[in-house]
């Protein structure tokens, strides 16, 4: 039992102190990112999945990113009102809707594509790919584990 306590102890130590230095660092480096773009991050990474499928809706945005859709439509509002995106209505549904980037957010899109590239050659002058996909891999375990206790 006193194992247990000890290992506990060291894990809840080592969680704080890991948000405080990593997490909380990734964190500021993405909002960053976006500042400078002129996107929020959630905005950003929003703008990158409409990118990736040009005839995305509402709803797939919303399951995609684990959020209602009430919460979906106040990001898309924000992008629209920086003319980022536009919005096309079904011709065979007048309730579904079409997002997809304008110029200025293909060009946001662009001004993204050169900064990951930058940041992941720095990277890679650190860490080899097998680290780093052991890092996503240990990463994406610790999410599930997450999920899960919340679940429970």
């Amino acid at each position: 039992m006193a194992k247990q306590q000890t290992a506990t102890q060291i894990v809840i130590e080592m969680m704080d102190e890991s948000y405080l230095r990593d997490f909380l660092k990734v964190e500021q480096h993405l909002k960053c990112i976006g500042k400078n773009l002129g996107v929020g991050w959630r905005g950003l990474s929003l703008l990158n999945q409409i990118a990736k499928n040009d005839r995305i809706t509402l709803d797939v945005l919303a399951k995609q990113n684990h959020i209602t859709k009430g919460a979906i439509s106040t990001q898309i509002k924000t992008l629209l009102q920086f003319g980022l995106i536009e919005v096309e209505v079904s011709p065979d549904d007048r309730r579904q809707h079409f997002i997809h980037l304008t110029l200025k957010g293909k060009q946001v899109i662009k001004e993204l594509d050169v900064h990951e590239k930058k940041t992941v050659a720095s990277i890679l002058e650190e860490m080899s790919l097998t680290e780093i996909t052991q890092l996503s891999e240990y990463f994406e375990h610790f999410v599930a584990v997450l999920d899960q206790s919340i679940e429970d």
